[in-house]
């Protein structure tokens, strides 16, 4: 299933905003995290993560991190005015993390993803992952922030928010690294797309895209 409330371009940071139920009505969560494919960085399935406390408790190890993992052929319907994702299995049938999880054989998880150097083709490195914009036509894009003094100076105003815009069709490596095969110029930044609003781009040095352990 395509990622695309109301077929239009979105972020997918916007996604945590969204409360997942199971079908039989029980709220279960909110995305958090995401599995590619090492294949064609298609996106596999949802991570969700739970409230504030509950993901408290997982960072301090006072309990396990289970979360659910939500392959995108079990959402039925994602609805954008409720901010509701339906699933069509119940919770019990989906599998789930644990303290020592990695992601599958053949697939990337989003959260390690975002942590990688990105470099472009002069080999010079440019920043890391920080949110995955949707397009209406269907496929999507990395948008790619600086170091962390750099995105805090945008965050407080003083220099302008530019991210650069990176085409998953773009990218040639993933290891240790990211590597592009265009330069850094031949990227498009978040104010050169004018139907990016660069204010839209959520940011969370804990976790990527999303706010880690909203309450629901």
């Amino acid at each position: 299933m395509l990622l695309d409330p109301n077929k239009k371009d979105f972020l997918f940071s916007k996604l945590s905003q969204f409360r997942v139920e199971d079908k039989n009505g029980k709220i279960i969560g909110r995305p958090g995290d995401a599995l590619f494919s090492k294949k064609d960085l298609s996106i596999d399935s949802l991570i969700l993560f739970g409230g504030m406390l509950e993901e408290k408790m997982e960072d301090f190890h006072l309990r396990e991190n289970i979360d659910p993992i939500v392959p995108l052929t079990q959402i039925a319907s994602i609805d954008e005015k409720k901010k509701k994702i339906v699933l069509k299995v119940a919770k019990e049938e989906l599998k789930t993390t644990n303290n020592t999880f990695v992601a599958p054989e053949g697939m990337l998880q989003y959260i390690k993803l975002k942590k990688l150097p990105i470099y472009e083709k002069s080999n010079e490195k440019i920043g890391r992952v920080i949110d995955i914009h949707f397009l209406k036509e269907g496929g999507y894009k990395f948008i790619v922030g600086g170091s962390g003094l750099e995105e805090f100076l945008e965050k407080v105003r003083i220099i302008p928010d530019k991210d650069l815009i990176i085409p998953v069709n773009a990218v040639t490596e993933i290891s240790d690294k990211i590597q592009i095969k265009l330069h850094k110029l031949d990227l498009l930044s978040t104010l050169e797309e004018t139907h990016q609003d660069p204010k839209e781009l959520l940011r969370n040095e804990k976790a990527g895209f999303y706010p880690r352990g909203m309450n629901f």
